[in-house]
């Protein structure tokens, strides 16, 4: 078997409903009280009364680029890259740091 990188991305698109003085409050809502976490679903820290949301259950998913990846010993453990970028390690890390 062979392994692959497929970028992928997950798109939620639907629309909050804010109770606001104007459009740059009701941007600034959104963009600091609203939001999504994987597995929690969308949340706000505003009241209840001042938001409320119309957003799909299921995302459009979107695949982009197929990339075949390639094992290489690094350290006696398999490293997997993918074209010419090699996936760093912790080790490498560390190095760059110092």
């Amino acid at each position: 078997m062979k392994e692959y990188v497929i970028k992928t991305q997950f798109v939620f698109e639907g629309e909050f409903f804010i109770y606001a003085d104007d459009k740059r409050q009701a941007r600034e809502y959104i963009e600091k009280h609203c939001g999504m976490v994987i597995g929690r679903g969308f949340h706000s820290t505003l009241p209840d009364e001042t938001v409320d949301w119309d957003f799909p259950m299921h995302p459009e998913k979107r695949i982009g680029r197929i990339k075949k990846t390639r094992k290489v010993i690094y350290k006696g453990f398999p490293v997997y890259c993918s074209d010419k970028k090699k996936r760093r390690t912790n080790d490498d890390r560390k190095k760059n740091e110092s």
